[in-house]
């Protein structure tokens, strides 16, 4: 089986940069068959497969060490990048001084009238005056209202993760494994947020700012071709959230008052996931969506009630 189409549009629109990379290295799970899978030829930068287990944490730190640049762009296999984007976001982590850059991306964003409604009515996103993105007391996002104008940066705790910048050698010294990280299983969904991941960053020291570095095209998501995804998706979708809110919401909310108002946020913002599930289980004419949700909850109570017992230890 050779790469996935969308995959190659990826690695064309490298080859456009105006500032190509030094080199591309493909992540790939440890039981996947690449033997036979045919490349663009002349791309001027080699190309290069490492294996690691499943699981977006543990393929991007597998990258992280085996890389070598001083900067190094983690990507999602699916986008296409605007010509000038590596220049664009190399040159403000070189002008600022910022240890990780994100792009700001319009379109990552619900854009229909409905979903803007839902999101905001559930907690999931809300718009705000301000640029950058910040978090809700549900673990949601609060987004610009409006659009960042092209090449504008900000400071940010947040950002949309299709593609981050980080300084390589930033990167090896603080670690990007451990207690932050949320899989479990093989669930290559179970992990955290993007933004999360980002705001894990900051929180270790780094300065992160978000670049409108141009609109990022993307092709949908690869990994919607495996039929696992429908319970695994929403499984760490649950998971992920609660997660986040207890470990990076939740600890900052030091008056009762502010406490009891962030775990109802939390349990409404909950309550808009499981309605996704049960609209997405509707439309698939399957039980997975809604399975997910109940196994992702399991998942996490259990964790929590391990994390409880050591603590009473």
């Amino acid at each position: 089986m050779g790469p996935n189409p969308r995959l190659l549009q990826t690695l064309s629109a490298l080859m456009r940069q105006t500032l190509p990379p030094h080199e591309i290295i493909l992540s790939v799970p440890k039981d996947l068959d690449v033997e036979n899978w045919g490349l663009p030829s002349g791309m001027g930068f080699p190309v290069r497969f490492v294996k690691a287990q499943r699981g977006m944490i543990s393929q991007r730190a597998e990258c992280i060490i085996q890389s070598s640049t001083e900067y190094i762009l983690l990507m999602d296999d699916d986008i296409v990048l605007p010509e000038t984007f590596i220049e664009t976001v190399v040159n403000v982590a070189m002008r600022y001084g910022a240890q990780c850059v994100v792009p700001y991306v319009s379109d990552g964003y619900p854009r229909g009238l409905v979903r803007k409604w839902f999101s905001a009515l559930f907690l999931i996103a809300v718009p705000s005056r301000q640029h950058g993105i910040g978090y809700l007391a549900s673990g949601g996002f609060r987004y610009p209202k409006q659009p960042m104008p092209l090449g504008a940066v900000c400071e940010t705790d947040g950002g949309m993760g299709a593609a981050v910048l980080l300084n390589r050698d930033w990167a090896m010294t603080i670690g990007f494994v451990g207690d932050y990280c949320l899989e479990h299983g093989w669930n290559p969904y179970s992990l955290r947020e993007d933004s999360a991941f980002i705001f894990g960053q900051k929180q270790r020291g780094a300065r992160v700012v978000m670049v409108n570095a141009g609109e990022i095209v993307h092709l949908g998501g690869t990994t919607r071709l495996d039929q696992r995804r429908r319970k695994w998706a929403y499984e760490a979708l649950i998971h992920n959230h609660l997660i986040f809110w207890r470990r990076y919401v939740l600890c900052y909310r030091t008056r009762p008052l502010s406490r009891l108002l962030a775990r109802a946020a939390v349990c409404w913002h909950c309550l808009g996931i499981v309605l996704l599930a049960i609209g997405a289980s509707i439309r698939a004419w399957s039980l997975d969506p809604i399975e997910g949700v109940v196994t992702g909850a399991y998942l996490y109570l259990r964790r929590l009630a391990a994390e409880v017992h050591q603590e009473a230890r």
